[in-house]
């Protein structure tokens, strides 16, 4: 089979002297190094090297879960990241411990982020290579030759700088060969938003770990509807504006309710065969292609804000799924153990526990982002009822919570093997509801507290 333009990029690992790994967070961390080498790099693992006495007893094996803060070479930020540890070399002549690991439950923000600044460092090591005069004498294999060979023209961007360079003035033009404008270059030329101050927010706040729109919000810079209506104009799509449409709650009752929800959609109205549905942020073309195919029908698809399509999911759902728990979900990564058992809860059915990372957290739900072990299928989870035991590493309470939970849905992700599991908690064996409400509450109040900003 011919592998996907995506999947060969995954393949490819560059290496880079000047990137490096602290920071090790893991049930064995405790007596690693403070920090690692990079020996190379993907978008999808990095290699670590670990200087290691040779009489002491490497302490991360196969399979482990580790976080750590990754420093990039050519970005002035870093990058939080989970990892599984799929492979562990022998110490070499050095008395270095290779480890390499696969980054794991990235959020999209930090994937994208992270793939720019490889690119970045891509095209100035192949730049640099090419233009290296052959005369000088040095021999093409000689250490950190491409590092000496940078000059200040050739030196990488951060993802900042790049960022920094975005047109301020509401007239500038998209560069030359781009069909497709920036969200704040959309949010400038609407006036939505102060050139300086937007300058000092790419330069000195933005953490590229969520996407910009919400990180503008969060601070109080622009507000949803401007964004909606940026995000609108960048896709083409039309704008909902909540004083004017309202969901049409009997074609929603009439459509299939699982994938309105699923696409996190509420349908507006028909009209000549096709079902208006409005979004928060414009959609996949996968997933417009599933909505049609579910639907039987045309779709056209506009973006409201996001308070409005909160407001719009309790209205049209909150009557037959229950409370507005189900609205209550809060971002938040935190590491996860879980197994699959039988559908009665008596047996495991894999071969021993997999590591994943929480993607969204509520009182009685979590997303969690994760591998699917030897032997079990999204299709044996459906067909054979199979449950989950769930334990959860909470840093507010200092301690782990373990959860039986139910899978309502698993999805493919694209990247390394990475599934979706969506999972409704069914009960706490040991009695710590209340523990998790909190652990909730704590993720929650951390997402809307006000950021100081920096002067």
């Amino acid at each position: 089979m011919i592998e996907s333009r995506a999947e060969r990029r995954q393949g490819v690992r560059l290496t880079s002297k000047l990137s490096s790994a602290a920071g090790f967070t893991c049930e064995r961390c405790g007596t690693l190094p403070d920090q690692a080498l990079v020996a190379d790099i993907s978008d999808g693992g990095v290699h670590l090297l670990f200087d290691w006495p040779e009489e002491a007893r490497f302490p991360l094996q196969i399979g482990d879960g580790m976080g750590f803060h990754l420093k990039v070479e050519g970005e002035s930020r870093g990058f939080e990241v989970w990892s599984i540890v799929h492979r562990i070399d022998p110490r070499d002549r050095r008395g270095r411990v290779g480890v390499g690991v696969s980054f794991l439950g990235l959020d999209a923000g930090i994937r994208e982020r992270l793939k720019e600044v490889l690119v970045s460092l891509a095209m100035t090591k192949l730049r640099v290579w090419r233009t290296e005069p052959l005369s000088t004498g040095a021999s093409q294999h000689e250490p950190g030759r491409s590092e000496k060979a940078l000059s200040d023209s050739g030196k990488p961007e951060s993802s900042a700088e790049r960022a920094s360079s975005v047109p301020t003035g509401s007239d500038a033009p998209p560069d030359a060969g781009r069909d497709k404008l920036f969200l704040g270059e959309i949010l400038l030329h609407n006036g939505a938003l102060d050139p300086m101050r937007f300058e000092r927010f790419l330069k000195d706040e933005f953490s590229g770990i969520h996407p910009i729109g919400q990180e503008l919000v969060q601070r109080g810079l622009v507000d949803e509807a401007a964004v909606a209506r940026a995000l609108a104009e960048q896709a083409r799509l039309p704008f909902a504006d909540p004083g004017v449409e309202k969901p049409d709650l009997k074609l929603a009752a009439a459509l299939p309710r699982h994938l309105l929800m699923k696409h996190h959609s509420i349908p507006l109205g028909e009209q000549d065969g096709a079902v208006t549905l409005a979004m928060g942020v414009p959609p996949a073309p996968a997933a417009v292609e599933e909505l049609r195919a579910g639907l039987g029908r045309r779709i056209r698809v506009c973006v409201a804000p996001e308070s409005a399509m909160a407001a719009w999911r309790k209205l049209v759902y909150n009557q037959t799924e229950g409370p507005a728990r189900y609205l209550l979900r809060f971002p938040a990564q935190l590491r996860a153990e879980y197994r699959f058992l039988d559908s009665q809860r008596k047996a495991p059915v894999d071969n021993g526990p997999s590591f994943g990372l929480t993607r969204e957290i509520s009182a009685s739900e979590l997303l969690l982002v994760g591998p699917l072990p030897g032997g079990v299928s999204a299709g044996r989870i459906a067909e054979e009822a199979l449950r989950m035991d769930i334990q959860v590493d909470c840093p507010s309470l200092n301690r782990s919570l373990n959860m039986g939970c139910t899978p309502q849905r698993v999805e493919p992700v694209e990247y390394e093997g990475e599934h979706h599991l969506h999972c409704q908690i069914d009960h706490f064996p040991d009695g710590n509801e209340q523990a998790w409400v909190r652990t909730c509450m704590v993720q929650g109040a951390s997402r809307f507290r006000p950021q100081p900003v920096p002067r």
